[in-house]
C-alpha cells in the first residue's frame, strides 16, 4: 500500500473526542498593557494591608472602653459624687474613690500621661446620663492627692498633663526582663529607644521612666550597662 493509501491514524485528540489544542498565540497589546499594569495593582494590594492596623487599634480600643466601663462602681451614676464633700470623713473617702477610678482609667487604656482637659471630656468624668461632670479645678484637686500618695506628678506648671505612675518602676523592672527571656532577646544589645519599640504596655513610657526601670535591674544584677554614654544595655541570665 502506497503512503498516500495509508489511512491516516487519529491523533489522542480525536479518539477523546476533545478538540486539538490551539498553537500558542502572541499576547495581544491589550493583555501586554494589563501585565506591565499588574504591579500597580500589587501596589493597590499593598496599601490595603498597610491600612490594616488601624482597624486593630479600633478594636483595641474598643476593647479597652468596654472593660474599663464594665469595671466602673454604680456611684458614678451618682450627681452628687461630682460634688466635692465639706465634711472630712466624706472627703477622704471621695478622693479614695475617685483615685481608683483615675488609675483604672490609666492603667486600662494603657495611658502613662493624662492631659486634664482632654480626662474632663471622657465618661464617666463628664457623665451625659445625669447631666454632670467633674470641673478642671475638682479633677485637680483629684490628681493632686494622688500626688500625695506618690503615685503622681505634674509635668507643667499650668497643672495640665499629669504623669500616672499607676505601676512602679520594680513592676516594669520586671516585665522587661521577663518579656526579654520569655523572647529570647535576653542575649542581644538593646539601646533605650529599642526598648520602647516592641509594642509592650512599657513601651510608650516616657524615656526617663524607661532608664529608671532599667536602673532597677542594674541594681538587682540583671543588667549592665553596654556603652560609657549608657544608652545601650545587655541583660544578664540569672
Amino acid at each position: 500500500m502506497s503512503e498516500r493509501e495509508r489511512p491516516k491514524r487519529k491523533s489522542l485528540y480525536d479518539e477523546m473526542d476533545l478538540p486539538p489544542e490551539k498553537p500558542q498565540e502572541e499576547p495581544k497589546d491589550e493583555e501586554k498593557k494589563t501585565e506591565q499594569e499588574t504591579p500597580s495593582e500589587q501596589t493597590s494590594s499593598s496599601e490595603v494591608t498597610t491600612t490594616q492596623p488601624a482597624v486593630s487599634v479600633e478594636s483595641t480600643l474598643s476593647k479597652q472602653k468596654e472593660k474599663f466601663e464594665s469595671s466602673l462602681p454604680r456611684w458614678v451614676n451618682a450627681p452628687w459624687m461630682f460634688i466635692i464633700p465639706t465634711k472630712e470623713d466624706q472627703l477622704q473617702s471621695w478622693l479614695e474613690s475617685w483615685r481608683a477610678v483615675i488609675v483604672d482609667y490609666s492603667r486600662i487604656f494603657v495611658l502613662h500621661v493624662l492631659n486634664i482637659d482632654d480626662v474632663r471630656q471622657e465618661f464617666p468624668f463628664r457623665n451625659k446620663s445625669v447631666n454632670k461632670e467633674l470641673s478642671a479645678d475638682t479633677l485637680r484637686e483629684l490628681c493632686d492627692f494622688m500626688i500625695e500618695e506618690g503615685i503622681a506628678e505634674w509635668l507643667d506648671y499650668s497643672r495640665v498633663r499629669l504623669r500616672v505612675y499607676w505601676r512602679s518602676h520594680a513592676e516594669w523592672a520586671d516585665r522587661i526582663y521577663g518579656f526579654m527571656m520569655d523572647t529570647g532577646r535576653v542575649v542581644d544589645l538593646h539601646t533605650l529607644y529599642d526598648l520602647s519599640t516592641y509594642e509592650q504596655e512599657w513601651s510608650t513610657l516616657p524615656t526617663v521612666d524607661i532608664t529608671k526601670a532599667v536602673e532597677e535591674l542594674i541594681t538587682q544584677g540583671k543588667v549592665r550597662w553596654a556603652n560609657r554614654d549608657q544608652t545601650a544595655v545587655r541583660f544578664i541570665i540569672t
